[in-house]
């Protein structure tokens, strides 16, 4: 596997994989409708944020951007295809994004996470600070947690 800095020219692959990692966690089509905006990445934020791909086997298998905007950064987006789930993609991403947010001086990295991530980023050390409140049809219960992922 390769990390590498994404490209305008990853943004549709990286959009393909949103949604499909979105979708895999069994969202009704409404919601994914919904979503459409927020899952995709804006060529702009390509070229000012940290922003990178995991490749395996040449293909791009995986997202993060962090936006530096925020004070402390935080997790835009960390998407990994369906298809490569489970293989250390996902770590490996936040690991780079670790590193890049620790190479600027950042000490946290805030996360706003979807409640079917949540296990994920406790595996890779990160404190659960919150909840915000976050229903959709058929669960008016939901809550997508909110995280620090201490930089060392």
């Amino acid at each position: 596997m390769l990390i590498r800095i994404a490209t305008v020219g990853d943004v549709e692959r990286m959009d393909q994989i949103a949604f499909a990692a979105k979708a895999s966690w069994g969202y009704c089509a409404e919601m994914m409708l919904r979503w459409r905006g927020e899952l995709m990445t804006s060529p702009e934020t390509i070229r000012a944020w940290p922003t990178f791909v995991a490749v395996v086997r040449s293909e791009v298998a995986g997202f993060v951007q962090l936006d530096p905007v925020r004070s402390p950064w935080a997790l835009e987006s960390l998407f990994v295809s369906p298809d490569h789930m489970g293989r250390g993609v996902g770590r490996a991403l936040i690991d780079r994004a670790v590193a890049a947010a620790k190479s600027s001086g950042e000490r946290v990295i805030r996360i706003d996470a979807d409640p079917n991530a949540a296990n994920f980023y406790l595996a890779s050390g990160a404190r659960r600070v919150g909840t915000i409140a976050a229903p959709i049809p058929g669960d008016g219960q939901r809550f997508r947690p909110q995280f620090e992922l201490p930089i060392d």
